[in-house]
């Protein structure tokens, strides 16, 4: 049975007829009552696939990536949400592996410029090195650096977020050894601020070369 809640004009919760109430983030919101359907087309198999890769991907990325560089932009959905939703489909097309289209952050802060890695599968170490691009402006050499390693897979080995800036130009990373390079794509993006203040850039990304 469904509830008027607060009067005539309060939203509704549950079922009336033909019409389902509910609550999302404190929007009410009426749709349509609809028996639930669970067809298995080839479209829907590729659809859950890319979800199921693409959401444990995200759940790697809640506490250091998601909750302090997107869950600030959104207030009807949540980071993890809008982070998932942009993502999904820039996986790679066949296994739905990362790609290097993939975003770790989108933002109005100026971009990274000339990025590149390397990795040396004896040693660990990923060697990014960048072009320092600030203009005073949407891009201040103090900007702090973030970035994110990880297999193309879905599998993250690392992230690291502040120790460097912008203006840094180079950074090491170590992660496991007997990798190979081709099998690994590096994220940099830069953020300015934390909590609600945080700012950040897009990231970009590559695939590093071997060293």
């Amino acid at each position: 049975m469904g509830r008027i809640l607060n009067g005539i004009l309060g939203g509704v919760s549950g079922k009336v007829s033909g019409v389902v109430g509910s609550k999302w983030k404190d929007i009410k919101y009426l749709r349509a009552y609809a028996v639930p359907a669970n067809p298995d087309t080839p479209d829907q198999q590729i659809q859950r696939s890319r979800m199921r890769s693409i959401v444990a991907i995200a759940r790697q990325l809640i506490g250091t990536l998601i909750q302090p560089y997107w869950n600030p932009f959104y207030s009807s959905m949540s980071g993890f949400n809008a982070f998932v939703k942009y993502n999904i489909m820039h996986l790679t097309s066949n296994d739905y592996y990362l790609s290097t289209d993939n975003q770790m952050a989108r933002g109005n802060l100026l971009g990274v410029a000339d990025f590149s890695a390397t990795y040396n599968t004896s040693t660990g170490e990923v060697a990014a090195t960048w072009v320092d691009n600030s203009n005073g402006s949407t891009g201040l050499i103090t900007d702090n650096a973030f970035f994110v390693v990880a297999k193309k897979d879905g599998t993250i080995l690392l992230t690291d977020s502040g120790s460097e800036t912008r203006g840094s130009e180079a950074y090491g990373l170590s992660v496991p050894t007997g990798l190979s390079a081709s099998d690994l794509i590096v994220y940099l993006f830069y953020f300015r601020g934390t909590g609600s203040a945080v700012q950040v850039s897009d990231s970009s990304a590559v695939v590093p070369s071997a060293a």
